[in-house]
């Protein structure tokens, strides 16, 4: 998957993908007389000539030519159709936005250049936004029989910098948010979802485009006024339900920049000038980010524009980018030719690093039952289609003879496959039950180890209140005990390790038949029923699991609640050596600290009914205490400040 990946974007980890479109001139500009002065050499290098416009009275650059190379990814001369530079920079991108990566691609130009027509087209000659959308759907159409996909599109425009949603054209202005997961995102947008081939996003595309800001201007007849943004975003996990649902999430952005004007060309006045200013504002602030990013400065100044924030991850972030850069080959347009080549080369330079964006969803123990359920349907389903494929030939055997055999060794290795993982599974599930039994034994021998200890506990603390001396039988029996519960719990821990390591042998003798059932098994239908055999195994014993381990939890409260028991005995044993060394030093004459603030009583009973060998049968009430003894305190706080002791 990997050397496939690479495959598909040779640019990845490395720099932004850049090629050139040069258009060819119109009718118009030939009548006018105008030249071209771009020529493309070895499909890579964009040779831009002297337009020969130099003044007779500028004797600084009378001498001097004009002509400059630029070396890029890509280059396209006006012969070459969209098509053609659809297959060599934006198709790439398609394989790694099915994989989870994000990518985007955007043309940069003058006005006139033929930036709309490449990303948008006609209808005879679709541009690379209906070429990309139509392809994207045809491989999610191929992956369809085994993973779930979902595809959602949103279309937006940054006009005079105000971003609008084209699907919702009456909606108020939008602001932009920059999410730690998500990136850069425009709040409210409206996302269109449960979209099934590119002709519902194209219809899409289309009614929103004719609420998008074009107006006639002197140096085209339709000039955007704004730019153009449509995102498309794919959800892609295995069909196959499964406890842990991993999730692609693969955004594509394709842009359509609005041009750079030049007011003495275009004759914009009015309107038609305030457009072109905060265009222009637009393409320095993108620029500005172009050039600080190619030459790696801590401080790029994304915020200066709207549209720039938005391209914020595509420029230099989390994503793989292509930048389509239009020429316009009229030697009157060198400056703005020449601009746009500037730029183009500093962007080929941008580092850029992308990450697969997965998310990973836990199903509830609740949800378990469920995903059985649908796994069982799931090879119903497979095996309806088995029984209807009939034998199934393996590739270059043509005679009945073959087929037969073949078939039967098909039949005779998916049986044995699935009786060793048959096997495999019954055996985890005895080793499961051991590991459980053991736990079992385990937690109750903690739980008879602690009525122990709070059974002796009790007894030290009554000794030290009474005075008394001998060792009474029941406590020698629970010494006694004592040890030989320590003695058990060490043969239990000591079984539990062994099995925990003949439960990874088994687990990993269920990875490698997993590993072998591609070449043990041809048949590509058997292939999928078999591996939801062994994904529904794995469930039902990780549902066991579950299910045992609530059992497991209630003697460990148990244990939890004899532990804080033991702890508040033996505070209060504490406490009473304490109150009998202050009682010594007054015998003395001596005057006993005073009792500090914080100081905390804790309660002769506990606070609920604790079962120890030792606690009277009159004293199993539960907290049934005297007037004198309704102090509730929590367990575990003792003195906390007399004397800076520290429990």
């Amino acid at each position: 998957a990997a050397a496939a990946d690479a495959a598909s974007w040779p640019h990845r980890g490395h720099h932004i993908q850049v090629a050139v479109r040069c258009r060819p001139l119109h009718p118009q500009e030939v009548k006018e007389g105008l030249r071209p002065i771009i020529k493309i050499a070895d499909n890579k290098t964009v040779i831009l000539e002297d337009p020969q416009t130099t003044a007779a009275d500028d004797y600084l650059r009378i001498n001097k030519s004009k002509e400059r190379r630029y070396g890029f990814d890509e280059a396209f001369n006006e012969y070459s159709c969209t098509r053609q530079v659809y297959e060599r920079s934006a198709k790439l991108l398609i394989p790694g936005v099915i994989q989870g990566f994000n990518a985007t691609v955007f043309a940069y130009g003058a006005t006139g250049a033929g930036k709309t027509h490449t990303m948008l087209g006609s209808t005879s000659e679709p541009g690379i936004m209906m070429l990309t959308l139509h392809d994207l759907f045809n491989e999610v159409a191929l992956q369809k029989e085994d993973r779930i996909f979902e595809v959602k599109c949103s279309f937006l425009e940054v006009y005079n910098e105000n971003i609008r949603d084209l699907l919702r054209p009456d909606a108020d202005y939008l602001d932009i948010r920059e999410d730690p997961v998500k990136g850069m995102c425009v709040a409210g947008i409206s996302e269109v979802g449960g979209l099934e081939s590119a002709k519902e996003i194209m219809a899409l595309l289309h009614q929103a485009n004719r609420h998008r800001s074009t107006e006639a201007t002197g140096a085209n007849v339709v000039s955007s006024r704004s730019h153009a943004v449509l995102q498309v975003v794919v959800e892609q996990r295995d069909r196959t339900a499964g406890i842990v649902a991993q999730v692609n999430v693969g955004k594509l952005s394709m842009i359509d920049l609005a041009g750079s004007e030049r007011a003495s060309q275009t004759n914009n006045k009015g309107m038609r000038m305030i457009e072109g200013a905060n265009i222009n504002r637009s393409l320095l602030a993108l620029g500005n980010c172009i050039t600080a990013l190619s030459n790696a400065v801590a401080f790029v100044p994304y915020r200066d524009s709207k549209m720039t924030r938005l391209l914020k991850d595509s420029l230099g972030g989390n994503c793989r980018t292509a930048m389509i850069a239009a020429l316009s080959p009229s030697h009157l347009n060198y400056e703005d030719t020449h601009n746009t080549l500037k730029y183009a080369k500093r962007a080929s330079n941008i580092k850029t690093k992308a990450v697969r964006n997965v998310v990973r969803v836990n199903s509830h123990v609740s949800k378990y039952s469920q995903i059985i359920k649908e796994l069982r349907s799931e090879i119903s389903e497979l095996k309806v289609r088995l029984a209807g494929a009939g034998p199934t030939a393996t590739p270059g055997l043509g005679d009945g003879d073959a087929e037969a055999g073949d078939s039967t060794g098909v039949d005779e290795q998916s049986t044995k496959w699935k009786q060793e993982l048959m096997t495999n599974f019954e055996e985890r599930v005895l080793i499961k039950r051991r590991l459980i039994d053991c736990a079992h034994e385990a937690q109750s021998q903690q739980v008879q180890k602690g009525q122990a200890q709070v059974g002796i506990s009790q007894w030290e603390s009554s000794r030290v209140k009474e005075d008394q001396a001998d060792t009474p039988q029941t406590i020698l029996d629970l010494q006694e005990k004592l040890q030989l519960l320590k003695s058990e719990l060490a043969r239990t821990e000591e079984t539990t390790n062994g099995l925990d390591e003949i439960l990874v042998e088994n687990q990993q003798k269920a990875e490698r038949l997993q590993a072998d059932l591609p070449s043990r098994v041809q048949n590509k239908d058997m292939r999928s029923f078999l591996g939801l055999v062994s994904r529904i195994y794995v469930m039902e014993v990780e549902n066991m699991d579950m299910q045992e381990m609530n059992d497991v939890m209630a003697p460990l409260l148990q244990q939890k609640d004899l532990e804080a028991e033991a702890l508040r005995l033996q505070i209060q044993m504490r406490d009473r050596m304490i109150d009998d060394q202050d009682q010594l030093l007054i015998n003395e004459g001596v005057a006993a600290a005073t009792r500090a603030e914080g100081w905390v009583e804790i309660s002769s009973r506990p606070s609920r009914f604790i079962s120890t060998p030792l606690l009277p049968p009159e004293d199993k009430r539960g907290g049934n205490f005297s007037s004198g003894e309704e102090q509730h305190t929590p367990r575990g706080l003792g003195r906390t400040n007399r004397g800076q002791r520290l429990l």
